[in-house]
């Protein structure tokens, strides 16, 4: 958070009256302010967050969503990825899931590769009310997937629900690392076993049962009692 962020009591809208909580939110709030005006994008988030409500001031959503939509436009990843779903949810804007895409989209152009990730997973398997598209979701996916291994089970997993397994299991394998996620290994190595490569689904399950700190699902793939 910004320096304003830190002098905003959290305790304040528990005790309203407390001068000293008083005089520190009422300084945080025009230092938060001063900055967002100059053009820092966290510190225009933060001023949202605070306008959401629970922090001794009147909630106001209409407030949050024009600080959060500016933060976006200043580059402020964090921003764009709550001020899509302000939109996809209609708080303190219309409900509108297409401009909640392109939140994120401002994001993902701006080099942020969670918010790729982010708008990729919500276009290829359909979420927040948007409706599937594999083709416009597929790239900025990947791009994140490239950036962090953690997605690439989300890669996997669109290849397979479009029956291409061997884009799927390029990818069950990218994301099959410590850094990644344990399901897809499971998933890839559930993939193998369809195909009658046992020797490679064992691998990645095996992969998954000695790193995952037991990963349940790949364990008891390979016969080994699950951990209590």
């Amino acid at each position: 958070g910004t320096l304003g962020w830190y002098l905003v009591p959290a305790e304040l809208s528990d005790q309203p009256d407390n001068k000293q909580m008083q005089a520190d939110m009422k300084t945080g709030m025009e230092l938060m302010t001063k900055a967002c005006n100059m053009g820092h994008g966290e510190a225009c988030d933060d001023l949202a967050t605070v306008h959401e409500g629970d922090w001794g001031i009147p909630k106001d959503l209409g407030r949050a969503a024009a600080l959060r939509n500016r933060s976006c436009k200043l580059g402020y990843a964090t921003g764009c990825f709550l001020m899509a779903y302000m939109h996809f949810r209609g708080e303190g804007v219309p409900k509108n899931p297409e401009n909640g895409i392109q939140a994120l989209k401002r994001a993902c152009d701006g080099g942020s590769s969670d918010e790729c990730g982010e708008m990729g997973e919500i276009l290829v398997f359909g979420k927040e009310g948007v409706p599937k598209d594999f083709d416009r979701g597929i790239k900025p996916l990947i791009r994140a997937c490239e950036a962090d291994d953690s997605w690439c089970e989300d890669v996997g997993k669109g290849y397979a629900e479009k029956n291409d397994p061997a884009n799927a299991l390029k990818y069950y394998e990218k994301g099959c690392t410590k850094d990644g996620t344990w399901g897809a290994c499971h998933k890839g190595g559930l993939l193998y076993k369809e195909q009658g490569k046992k020797a490679d689904a064992e691998r990645l399950w095996k992969f998954a049962c000695e790193n995952g700190d037991g990963d349940d699902a790949s364990c008891k793939e390979l016969g080994i009692p699950m951990k209590e």
